[in-house]
């Protein structure tokens, strides 16, 4: 999906971010806790929407917040939806049917008025107040099923629903509005409820019942001057009563027939009278067999939902899962294979491994970020259970890579180190409008890329600048050569830490003229299977004081005493480290970190160990 056809909004009441509404071409989602805002302009007003999809955890729909939307054709509310705001679906007029789920207890004033295209409405359980204008105007609206739970029903509720076809008002109601049910001139039936004490005017003006059933034993005080129930003929205050019989309970039919207004209708027929069955028409009948579809309706829905968020809930948790399995796979202590690093951070070139984490998109089709990463992820589980891969730089990839709350060092490109809380599934990368390009196409996305780049890789002219950030004491000599020409892959921080340990050890010892000169080469060879690439430290005149040669290697080999253990800790795994030098004018060579079948020592020329010289050996694979 590109990005014009994604936009998101916080329409959140009390805090703004806790509900968000985003737009995904024509549908409106609408996700979060707690209650919407009233807004009569909200930013999709009038916006091309066909269909609204409001989640589970909303509980009010705000006042305004859907008027208009002329194209809206479906929409699903949520059972967690308790109020229904003032006008919030006002003049949707291609909507042809809602389920106002069961936890509802207010339906708004106007909430639906104007709603041209709904043919049925089931006001369900638990809602207690039918708002003013709820319904006005749904021109073809023909049935109406009213639940035992509505205590009122408002002014001009139902008014110039034209085609509904029968008007029953369950018992719990006990006010209905003015105009209630105004101009709804196709109800050939109306059913009064035996707890409705209070008409309002004209509540049925324009109706032509063929039948009406009054079941309150008190007969309702009725405003004759104002028109009474059903409207008046002319202006001079005659009302309409209509032809049809009126059906009250048998113990108060003369009750009825001395109550003012109701006195006026021709026939009071009592409600046991064989006549009573016309109390239940076919249409009522129809009307119950709609209510028990609704109810059915309501609970596939439920169940769906259900379904829906069980399979969401089934999905994290096999993402945690997954997750979990990872982060045990990077706490696992391994000391490291430089050979094998080389092997993994090849992957970095190649389109079925790790490339596309630092580099473009170049493949056909869009970018999908969601099942590349999923694709990284199994990329890097499959090599760290194979390979043997320093904990620290599989720790710095997770970091980059998968963590949502990033957190990891980089250097600029002076290495000067600088904190990152950015990466690949941090919000701002998932939230990106970007659509499908690659974040390497943005420029706050490449800054990230690019210092992730330079922290796994040495590359033309970085090992010069390293080495002249590190090896900054200008008492010293420092001769290099072909630095500018190095290129290999490792952690540049556990990198720049041993060569700031091997440079605060020739500081230790450089306590006369003749120990102030340092030379730094790089060389690169091949071998059968990688490219091997050496650094070469030499601290030349300088020699171990100690004379205990034996000892003192033991220490070297430890890999826990000192600089030397110090040095180890940041090299171990990522390269071999060997130093050439002379102990009691012995020249000889330590292979500290070594493979597996390399000696301990070797013996060397005299004219190779001109003082201390550590020699870096680090491995690359294309």
């Amino acid at each position: 999906m590109n990005e014009t056809n994604i936009q998101t909004w916080e329409c959140g009441a009390e805090n703004a971010s806790d509900v968000i509404a985003t737009l995904e071409g024509t549908t409106l989602i609408i996700s979060g806790e707690g209650e919407m805002y009233d807004e009569c302009n909200a930013p999709w007003y009038k916006r091309s929407i066909t269909s609204i999809v409001i989640k589970n955890g909303v509980t009010n729909i705000g006042s305004y917040v859907f008027r208009d939307c002329y194209g809206l054709t479906s929409v699903i509310i949520p059972s967690s939806v308790v109020n229904i705001g003032n006008y919030a679906f006002s003049n949707c007029s291609g909507l042809t049917s809602v389920i106002i789920p069961c936890n509802v207890t207010n339906i708004g004033d106007h909430a639906f008025d104007e709603c041209n295209g709904l043919i049925s409405i089931l006001i369900p359980e638990h809602v207690t107040n039918i708002g003013d204008c709820a319904f006005m105007d749904c021109s073809e609206l023909s049935s109406v099923i009213i639940s035992n739970s509505v205590m009122r029903i408002g002014t001009n509720a139902f008014f110039r629903c034209r085609k509904l076809s029968s008007i029953t008002i369950p018992n719990s109601v006990t006010t209905i509005g003015s105009g209630a049910f105004g101009e709804c001139s196709s109800a050939s039936s109306i059913i009064i409820g035996h707890n409705v004490t209070s008409l309002g005017n004209n509540v049925f003006e324009g109706c032509k019942p063929t039948s009406i059933i009054n079941l309150n034993p008190a007969p309702q005080v009725i405003d004759i001057r104002s028109g009474g129930l059903f409207g008046k003929i002319n202006t001079i205050g005659n009302i309409i009563i209509p032809t049809a019989p009126l059906y009250v309970n048998e113990s108060v039919v003369n009750v009825y027939k001395r109550a003012p207004f109701w006195k006026l209708f021709k026939t009071i027929h009592p409600i046991n009278d064989d006549s009573f069955a016309l109390c239940k028409t076919t249409e009522q009948i129809d009307e119950e067999i709609l209510l028990k579809q609704q109810e059915i309706n309501n609970l596939k829905q439920e169940i769906e939902k259900f379904r829906q968020e069980s399979e969401q809930k089934i999905e994290i948790s096999k993402q945690e899962i997954k997750r979990l399995e990872f982060k045990k796979i990077l706490l696992r202590g391994i000391a490291g294979n430089p050979k094998h690093v080389a092997q993994f951070m090849s992957l970095f070139n190649q389109r079925d491994g790790l490339k596309y984490l630092t580099h473009d998109f170049d493949e056909s089709g869009e970018f999908d970020r969601k099942s590349f990463l999923e694709q990284i992820r199994k990329v890097c589980t499959e090599n760290f259970e194979q390979l043997e891969i320093p904990q620290t730089l599989k720790e710095l990839i997770n970091q980059f890579a998968f963590e949502k709350e990033p957190k990891w060092m980089a250097f600029d490109n002076q290495y000067n180190p600088k904190e990152i809380t950015s990466g690949w599934s941090a919000p701002e990368w998932e939230e990106t409008k970007a659509g499908k390009l690659h974040p390497i196409r943005l420029s706050q996305f490449a800054e990230i890329i690019k210092d992730f780049k330079r922290t796994t890789r040495i590359e033309s002219p970085n090992l010069d600048v390293l080495i002249k950030k590190v090896f900054a004491d200008e008492s010293f000599e420092i001769e290099k050569k072909d630095l500018s020409k190095a290129d290999f892959y490792t952690h540049v921080g556990e990198f720049k830490s041993a060569l700031e340990t091997i440079f605060e050890e020739i500081q230790k010892r450089s306590d006369t003229p003749d120990k102030k000169k340092v030379s730094v080469e790089y060389k690169k060879r091949f071998s059968d299977e990688y490219a091997v690439r050496e650094i070469i430290i030499s601290h030349h005149n300088s020699f171990p004081t100690r004379d205990d040669e034996n000892n003192l290697i033991k220490e070297w080999l430890s890999l826990e005493k000192g600089n030397m253990g110090k040095i180890a800790k940041h090299l171990q795994g990522y390269c071999y480290w060997s130093v050439v030098t002379k102990i009691n004018d012995k020249p000889m060579k330590v292979n500290i970190l070594r493979e597996k079948d390399t000696p301990e020592q070797e013996e060397v020329d005299a004219t190779v160990a001109t003082g201390f010289t550590h020699i870096l050996t680090f491995y690359h694979q294309s």
